[in-house]
């Protein structure tokens, strides 16, 4: 066989082994960063296939003709004006029950707006649509799992963080309290005996309350769906592949069933850009050393005590380093001291690569810690609700870091951890550990996720993934019906035995009276 010959061959091979399916894409977090985690997945997915994607932070490609975006940027505004969102943030950041709970209402809420988009409802009533694959972002409510049965496809969740509780019981992975407590909680790592009692309470609460949300929402499926949906908790178990975005080198890992794929470690870190003129001199210029300061999206000047401002500034003022801060205040503010520059946004990633940066303060968002991570860059973690928490908490064990509580921080106590962290190298050689362990693999995060989409689309699903567990019910699962029987053995035989003493005693007695009596 001619060379020719062959080579045409293999390319009929080749495109007889490709092929472009459909892809359904929702995800309706208006959260910046959390998208930045997608956005390359979906972005990846149109080089080969179809993709239709409903999200809060379009990428617009306008020469990308498999990618088709729904635009649902209003549902920032949404959260502002219905539940002013940053407000309630602050009202509960010290309460994560609550905290959880009035998350909860959110997303009810935004589900329902999004349901109601002229856009969105085109697609849901189109019956010349098809689908080969539906991928949602599973937070806490599962209400868009509907798209996969409106469109009969199999469905993959996907998370930027960790998964909920929730989301780990969809799959099947195991959710102890005392190893894995909630990502909303406090404490983390070796937990005491109270911190254990609280998690457990805390683990069935969530799970109450997430069964009660569950039939509620399936109101919301029949409200912009149409009757005879099957239930969320049937669609809930319908879930072919999870993918969590958890870091290999960061995170604390707990005993996962195959259907999960971790593809954490760099999803939102983005090529090198070009530093604006004013910012790159000011980073330059800082020689001692350069502290950045951003708190990420959600938290805005009023949601910060002005005692705790105050502390910042005076804490800033006494250093000789330069301090960069992305806040919504100007740049003249008051009290601003010279060292300071502040601007309403930053390009955190082309910051954190400036070798002059030695400490990133942050809320601790995953993606903020991840890109530290990845830019070898310590931190110090000032949290303020949600996961914040938790992702500190793992920082500072892990030795990446120092974590303070916001309701006590002082400026003498953050200008010792600013230094500490400069001055003391371990900070500096345990993040870059990290960040090796992280990328130390045999694909990057994006080309594991996009494998195994595609593995599920080859095989129109993944039940061949499903852990045993699922199908087992809950009273079976924990042995209910084997420690009944167990404990009414040991009781039958206690029984025989409190009745065999108790008759050896009367005999005993009766004797001993007999022999008293002759």
């Amino acid at each position: 066989m001619s060379p020719l010959i062959q080579s045409l061959f293999l390319l009929i091979t080749l495109f007889s082994l490709t092929s472009s399916e459909n892809i359904l894409f929702v995800t309706t977090a208006p959260l910046y960063g959390a998208q930045m985690v997608l956005q390359p997945i979906w972005t990846q997915l149109s080089k080969s296939h179809t993709v239709t994607v409903i999200t809060p932070n379009p990428t617009n490609q306008k020469n990308n003709t498999n990618l088709k975006e729904i635009d649902i940027k209003f549902i920032y505004e949404f959260i502002e004006m219905k539940y002013d969102f940053s407000q309630y943030v602050a009202k509960y950041k010290d309460e994560p029950l609550r905290y959880s709970t009035f998350l909860t209402t959110v997303l009810t809420g935004i589900n329902n707006e999004v349901l109601k988009h002229p856009d969105v409802k085109a697609l849901i009533k189109d019956d010349s649509l098809s689908f080969d694959l539906t991928i949602v972002e599973f937070i806490t409510v599962p209400t868009m799992l509907a798209f996969g049965h409106r469109f009969k496809t199999p469905i993959i969740a996907i998370t930027t963080t960790d998964a909920s509780v929730l989301g780990q019981d969809s799959i099947g992975n195991p959710n102890h309290p005392a190893l894995n407590p909630d990502l909303m909680l406090k404490f983390h790592g070796d937990l005491s005996f109270m911190q254990r009692v609280f998690s457990t309470l805390s683990l069935v609460s969530r799970k109450a309350v997430a069964h009660l949300v569950k039939r509620v929402e399936d109101e919301t499926v029949s409200k912009h769906f149409g009757d005879n949906y099957p239930s969320l908790d049937e669609l809930t178990d319908r879930i072919d592949l999870f993918l969590m975005n958890v870091n290999l080198g960061f995170h604390n890992l707990r005993p996962t069933v195959p259907a999960v794929v971790h593809f954490g470690g760099e999803m939102s870190v983005k090529p090198a850009g070009k530093l604006p003129e004013d910012i790159k001199k000011f980073l330059d210029d800082g020689k001692d050393g350069v502290v950045y300061f951003n708190l990420g999206t959600v938290i805005r000047a009023r949601m910060i005590k002005p005692e705790l401002l105050e502390a910042i500034f005076t804490s800033f003022a006494r250093l000789p380093y330069r301090f960069i801060i992305k806040l919504d205040v100007p740049d003249t503010y008051p009290g601003k001291p010279d060292n300071i520059m502040i601007k309403t946004w930053l390009p955190q990633q082309d910051i954190l690569r400036h070798e002059n940066v030695k400490v990133f303060i942050t809320q601790c968002g995953l993606q903020s810690i991840e890109e530290a991570i990845y830019h070898n860059v310590p931190i110090i973690g000032l949290p303020f609700f949600g996961d914040q928490y938790s992702n500190c908490l793992q920082a500072e064990e892990k030795g990446i870091g120092i974590i303070f509580d916001v309701n006590r921080l002082d400026s003498r106590k953050l200008i010792a951890a600013i230094e500490e962290v400069i001055n003391t190298p371990t900070y500096e050689e345990k993040t870059k550990m990290i960040s090796k362990i992280a990328l130390d693999q045999p694909m990057t995060g994006l080309e594991r996720a996009t494998w195994w989409i595609n593995h599920i689309l080859r095989y129109k699903g993944g039940k061949h993934l499903r852990a045993p567990s699922l199908n087992v019910p809950f009273w079976k699962f924990y042995l209910l019906d084997v420690l009944a029987f167990i404990g009414f053995i040991v009781l039958s035989v206690f029984r025989v035995l409190y009745f065999l003493i108790k008759k050896c005693l009367r005999c005993c007695i009766k004797k001993s009276h007999k022999t008293k009596s002759q």
